[in-house]
């Protein structure tokens, strides 16, 4: 998902239990969705260049555009 523009990342990402590399690079994300959590199996994770600080912190808050809470 490297270099899609992406804001954020939808709740269902924790719904991938088996996902075991993930490459969010070169996106606008500000945060990872509290579902993140769930990702066990997560053994490489990118986040250069996006539009966090130096710990992307998880979603605690409704999103803007779709108002779903975590």
């Amino acid at each position: 998902l490297r270099s899609n523009k992406l804001e954020f990342l939808p709740d269902e990402i924790g719904q991938m239990t088996k996902l075991r590399v993930l490459n969010l690079s070169d996106n606008r994300l500000k945060n990872l969705p509290f579902s993140f959590t769930k990702l066990k199996d997560l053994a490489a994770l990118w986040l250069s260049d996006n539009q966090s600080k130096a710990l992307i912190p998880l979603q605690t808050e409704a999103h803007p555009e779709t108002k779903q809470k975590v």
